[in-house]
């Protein structure tokens, strides 16, 4: 794709509870995307067949660019046990190697999670550098996204990792940049560079009742201002990935809402010369 950046559409916007999370659907459905390729959401319903499934998306043709590993890894690192930190690693690498198989370029990880969040990270941080030898190995790029905090926030966070292991990659979130009010902040921090991947959704500017940043919305339902948002983003060369949803309760799924959002992504991408050549 050149001099541009690639556009890709989460299987997460389309795959979910709603239909039980068929990743039998996943060709149909990107064949009537306006995409590039697809980040392969890992389901925790998956697990017992991490394998099977993503090799099966891989013999279907779909260009399967990057993987978000399961989010379950995260909130094992945040309980802050030896336990529990075997348990997230072994994890980990499985999702790792199947990151590979799908044929990703690309790994997101959610490093903290749950309850306790980022209550850990002091601890959690030392398993960078094992972390990204398992990455170099199998040449997944393995990114860190900046999910939220209850302690500290994103950007703080980044800044304590990148001290431990400066070679480390991240993932740019839009919706929980805007939460933390830090979108500009980061742009500003010294740390774009090290920024390999970036989700885009919005969200009504509040957590709900259980304490999530949610519903997921679309660029035009939330409260993020894009036009500011990607005005003032710096250049970057980087995928960039739809994480707003379009998957109904009664499990069929709206294409055209997904495909206005792509496009509005691409657009913007152009309009603000986003692409670093």
């Amino acid at each position: 794709m050149a001099d541009r950046n690639i556009v890709l559409a989460s299987t997460g916007t389309f795959i979910g509870r709603a239909n039980n999370a068929d990743y039998t659907i996943i060709p149909e459905i990107t064949d009537k995307l306006r995409c590039d390729g697809i980040e392969l959401l890992f389901m925790m319903v998956w697990n017992d067949r991490l394998e099977e499934i993503v090799k099966e998306v891989k013999s279907s043709g779909v260009n399967v660019y990057s993987a978000h590993l399961d989010k379950t890894i995260g909130v094992l690192f945040s309980e802050g046990t030896d336990k529990d930190d075997k348990d997230a690693l072994i994890m980990f690498e499985k999702n790792m190697v199947a990151a590979k198989i799908a044929g990703a370029k690309t790994a997101v990880l959610h490093l903290w999670g749950g309850p306790k969040s980022d209550g850990q990270i002091p601890r959690t941080k030392r398993y960078l550098s094992q972390m990204y030898k398992i990455s170099d190995e199998l040449g997944v790029n393995l990114t860190i996204e900046n999910i939220p905090c209850v302690f500290s926030d994103p950007l703080s966070v980044w800044k304590e990792l990148h001290e431990e292991y400066p070679e480390i990659r991240f993932t740019f979130d839009t919706r929980f940049a805007a939460y933390h009010d830090q979108y500009i902040d980061i742009y500003n921090s010294g740390l774009w560079d090290n920024v390999a991947h970036v989700h885009v959704s919005s969200y009504n500017g509040k957590r709900n009742e259980i304490g999530f940043i949610r519903p997921i919305l679309h660029y035009d339902e939330g409260a993020i201002d894009f036009d500011h948002l990607f005005s003032n983003m710096p250049r970057y060369r980087g995928a960039v990935a739809l994480e707003s949803p379009a998957l109904k309760e009664d499990g069929s799924i709206n294409t055209d809402r997904l495909n206005k959002s792509l496009d509005h992504i691409r657009n913007s991408l152009e309009k603000y010369n986003i692409y670093e050549k």
